[in-house]
């Protein structure tokens, strides 16, 4: 029979000097959370028989040198979650039957060199999350026995190069998380042939010795990750022949020699997220075990080949959008994944399927027919109405040229033109990578081309949004205030000229920032996020630019929408009061044409604006918006009003005109300058 004395409530000094008198029937003694603070060097006496002993979640802070003498059968000993800083020599001298003992969650700075001096049995042996600084040469010789060794958290900076010595049945070894270890020692693993598993993650390491692992012929799991590694030597991983799992992720490691796993023919998980890998070499993970494969944070090209000798690989992660477009045949589409998480929590959580791009699929830049269509009507009407209004205004109706109105239609068709020529590039570009897309989005996206058109549809957007503005402000001072004293503001053709040469200027500012200036910010990436290469700022994720791109779309181009639809409001509120001194059959003519223009203006705006400040707004606060909408918006919503504006400025000013139709909402009756604004 096992009696366990179980000390709860203890003082926060042991004094008694027995705990029974029948203390060999005692074998184990749990005196754990118990506030104990200091422990008389005789305490235990009389306990020759213990077997185990727990001190743990105590505040003891230091340990007398002679405490343990007489527990000659102690086999486990915990001292973890104490305040210990100081361990003496010798502490454990004569627990030779000791095969388990915790020491974590402490204080330790210092070991002394011959701390562990007859514990030869000891198997494993926890020092984690101490303040261990240094370990004294062959501090752990004499533990042959030694199974497991845990020094992770810590203030390792130095591992002497005999560190390990003695520990020649040694299997797993946790060194990581002291994020000191900056450089290792060439034969510091020498001699440690069972090794099963060895964590040197979150340190500084960013050299690797050539062989520093050879010899390691046992080693199944070896953990490099959150280190400082740019550069793998080639022979890096030579004798690690059974290595069964290798994470290298969030380093950065830039390129992967081209024969790097070439004899470790028994790797299935390879983990190499988060490093700077822009490709992978040819044949570089020709490996015929691999089974899992992790390259999310990754900026790696596609190509065909990438994958060339994975016939064995089940699952894939990645968050590169057309990589599982390559993916071996043996990788199902429901095991190629995307994930921000670490793979392990990946695994007990669940992780989604990789969704690949909104707009773009693996053959095409933009999948749907659909959407293809409706791109190629808009961007030709766009392109043709608005080069047809440049003709009209500066031919046939260029007396009209000194007239705000007239300018600022002219500009305006002129920003629109843009968008045209936006869309064209992407419809053509489309048509040039069918087919072949995914091995070619990489390209595409980097290209200056890429670059070319999301600047062009970024000035678009904003000149056409200024200038909507400028028509509206010029409109308000012309109808709403004709003969106050705001009618002295009315905006002639100098003034018009500076307000859309400053308008330009801004446009255009707002639209090359990204790409001349805060490349720390920016990171060269603002215009590749999409296939499209544009911007907006409509899903969860966060990419270079964000705020940025929230700020200008949405904020700034809703304000001005804002503004436009109360200049609007006022307008018509103007011309109905003025109507009443008209004919009840002109009145009813002249309301209706008013009506009929304002709601195009405001309605065209509003269906291009108000579904992306909302969706900007509720992707801002973690809503995630489907990729159908995501992608109707980008390539439809957004450039409509370039296509719309011709129609809508122009052309009904023209058909007007020959219907002879009194006034509208653009061009007032009432003051005789304005009578040919159109």
């Amino acid at each position: 029979m096992v009696f366990v004395l179980e000390v709860n409530n203890c003082t926060e000094t042991i004094y008694c000097s027995n705990f029974g008198q029948e203390s060999d029937r005692y074998v184990p003694l749990y005196l754990s959370n118990a506030d104990l603070a200091v422990l008389p060097e005789n305490v235990f006496r009389g306990l020759s028989e213990l077997k185990q002993l727990d001190l743990s979640n105590n505040i003891i802070t230091v340990l007398p040198e002679n405490l343990f003498d007489e527990l000659s059968k102690l086999d486990q000993l915990y001292l973890s979650d104490n305040k210990i800083a100081v361990l003496p020599d010798n502490v454990f001298n004569g627990l030779s039957e000791l095969y388990f003992l915790a020491l974590s969650n402490n204080k330790i700075a210092v070991l002394p060199d011959n701390v562990f001096n007859g514990t030869s049995g000891l198997f494993f042996l926890d020092l984690s999350n101490n303040k261990i600084a240094v370990l004294p040469d062959n501090v752990f010789n004499g533990l042959s026995k030694l199974y497991g060794l845990y020094l992770s958290n810590n203030k390792i900076a130095v591992l002497p190069d005999n560190v390990f010595n003695g520990t020649s049945v040694l299997a797993f070894l946790d060194l990581s998380n002291n994020k000191m270890i900056a450089v290792l020692p060439d034969n510091v693993f020498n001699g440690l042939s069972e090794l099963y598993f060895l964590a040197l993650s979150n340190n500084k390491l960013a050299v690797l010795p050539d062989n520093v692992f050879n010899g390691l012929s046992e080693l199944a799991l070896l953990d490099l990750s959150n280190n400082k590694i740019g550069v793998l030597p080639d022979s890096v991983f030579n004798g690690t022949s059974e290595l069964r799992c290798l994470i290298l992720s969030d380093n950065k490691i830039a390129d992967l020699p081209s024969h790097l796993f070439s004899e470790i023919t028994t790797l299935s998980l390879l983990d190499l997220a988060n490093n700077a890998l822009t490709y992978l070499p040819d044949a570089a993970l020709a490996n015929n075990r691999l089974s899992q494969l992790n390259i999310i944070g990754n900026k790696i090209e596609v190509s065909k080949d990438i994958f060339k000798g994975l016939d064995h690989l089940s699952r894939l992660y990645t968050d590169v959008p057309f990589i599982c477009c390559v993916k071996p045949s043996s990788v199902a589409d429901n095991h190629c994944y995307e994930t921000d998480k670490p793979l392990f929590d990946c695994w007990l959580s669940g992780c989604s399927n990789t969704k690949g791009d909104a707009i773009s699929s693996c053959s095409a830049l933009v999948r749907s027919e659909v959407l293809r269509v409706c791109l190629w009507i808009i961007g030709i009407s766009a392109f043709m109405g608005n080069l047809l209004v440049l003709f009209y205004r500066l031919f046939l109706d260029s007396d009209n040229m000194t007239r705000s109105y007239s300018f600022f239609v002219f500009n305006l068709a002129l920003s629109d033109l843009l968008m045209g020529v936006y869309l064209i590039i992407i419809g053509v570009v489309d048509i040039y990578y069918n087919g072949v897309y995914a091995w070619n989005d990489h390209i595409w996206r980097k290209s200056i081309l890429c670059t070319l058109a999301g600047v062009l549809s970024s000035v678009s957007s904003e000149m056409s949004t200024f200038l909507i503005l400028l028509v509206t402000i010029d409109r308000v001072i012309v109808i709403v205030f004709p003969l106050s004293r705001l009618s002295s503001w009315n905006i002639s053709w100098k003034k018009a000229l500076i307000f859309s040469v400053l308008s330009w200027i801004v446009s255009i500012t707002l639209a090359v920032i990204p790409i001349v200036t805060i490349q720390s910010y920016f990171q060269g990436e603002f215009y590749s996020q999409s296939s499209v290469c544009l911007a907006l700022p409509l899903t969860r994720e966060e990419w270079p630019g964000t705020e940025y791109s929230f700020a200008i779309f949405v904020c700034l181009n809703s304000s001005v929408f804002i503004i436009v639809v109360i200049g609007q409001i006022c307008i018509c509120k103007s011309m109905r009061k003025s109507g009443r001194r008209i004919s009840s059959s002109q009145n009813r003519q002249r309301e209706m044409t008013v009506a009929i223009t304002l709601f195009f203006v405001v309605a065209t705006d509003f269906f291009c604006w108000f579904p992306i400040g909302v969706m900007g707004v509720l992707a801002k606060c973690g809503v995630r918006i489907p990729d159908d909408v995501y992608a109707w918006v980008m390539v439809f919503v957004l450039p409509m009003n370039a296509a719309i504006n011709p129609f809508l400025y122009t052309a009904t000013a023209i058909w007007r005109k020959r219907r002879k139709v009194p006034t509208t909402m653009m061009i007032p009756k009432d003051p005789p300058a304005d009578k040919h604004h159109r």
